[in-house]
């Protein structure tokens, strides 16, 4: 909803304005900020706040990715997602194999815990999908770790379950059931899903079918 977006917009700007520069607050406030954007694929709004948020006004869709390597696990969220919005945007957009590569290499060695660490794997799958390397989609849904049983965890593995049924041949009724589960755990989750209309998007028998960016997509802000 636009007012929503506007509403969120003018408060996190507002918080931002307020904390200290560089402090652990503004940093969230700007993360925040550019999931917002990147919601509505405002592109140019969300490479801006990535460069006051990195201090680095060279920063472009380009150098980007090799910028965040050596970054931290929230950078790099951040990073893997707005390329990925971007790529979903500018079809001709291309990154080197080799790059997705390395990531994936230091993402291995150096990022630990399931969150946000799926979420980056879930967006160099992304990419290495829509480039045709087949190999670092396969190699990003190795590497993810074992996901925690509460709710909030759960919920966050959705969107990486979906795609692992949509790139292999494993059954989908278990996330489905895992959805319905969650679901009855909380009301307003369902209604999210409902509003979100996944079973009309999500063929239980034809995973193959299912639109890519529906599935990276599902979840609203930060959990995707």
């Amino acid at each position: 909803d636009e007012k929503y977006y506007l509403e969120a917009c003018k408060l996190l700007k507002e918080d931002t304005k307020n904390f200290i520069p560089r402090s652990n607050e503004w940093i969230q406030g700007m993360s925040y900020r550019v999931h917002l954007e990147l919601e509505k694929h405002n592109l140019s709004e969300a490479l801006d706040l990535i460069k006051k948020l990195f201090e680095n006004n060279q920063l472009t869709s380009e150098n980007l990715m090799m910028f965040g390597i050596n970054k931290g696990a929230w950078d790099l969220f951040l990073i893997t997602k707005f390329l990925g919005y971007y790529k979903q945007n500018n079809i001709e957009f291309t990154i080197a194999k080799p790059q997705l590569q390395m990531l994936l290499q230091y993402i291995e060695q150096n990022i630990h815990g399931p969150f946000p660490k799926c979420n980056i794997l879930k967006w160099i799958a992304f990419l290495g999908k829509k480039h045709g390397y087949d190999d670092i989609v396969v190699k990003a849904m190795d590497v993810v770790e074992k996901f925690e049983p509460d709710f909030v965890m759960q919920t966050i593995s959705l969107s990486f379950d979906l795609f692992k049924c949509y790139t292999t041949k494993e059954s989908a009724k278990e996330v489905f059931d895992k959805i319905s589960n969650l679901e009855k755990q909380e009301k307003y989750f369902a209604l999210y899903m409902e509003h979100r209309n996944y079973k009309e998007k999500f063929d239980l028998k034809k995973a193959k079918d299912w639109d890519l960016w529906d599935i990276v997509s599902l979840l609203p802000f930060y959990y995707s």
